[in-house]
């Protein structure tokens, strides 16, 4: 999910985000029936989307590392 660069970290793009969640959410349980979903690949240092998980009550169940090394 990402947004233009001239409206990102801007109050118009978290309340995109968090229209967009709340439309994927309706249309999950009214289709499928879901209980609960998933957040994926959050990097560390993008706080906007870290802010937006922590408001909608999201837990961490697994962290990745990445490593980088010259071939």
């Amino acid at each position: 999910m990402g947004v233009v660069k001239e409206l990102q970290s801007t109050r118009l793009a978290s309340q995109l985000a968090f229209i967009m969640i709340e439309y994927i959410r309706r249309a999950a349980v009214a289709t499928y029936g879901a209980s609960r979903g998933e957040i994926g690949w959050i990097l560390e240092n993008n706080q906007g989307m870290r802010l937006i998980a922590e408001a909608i009550e999201s837990r961490v169940n697994e962290v990745y590392q990445t490593y980088r090394k010259a071939l």
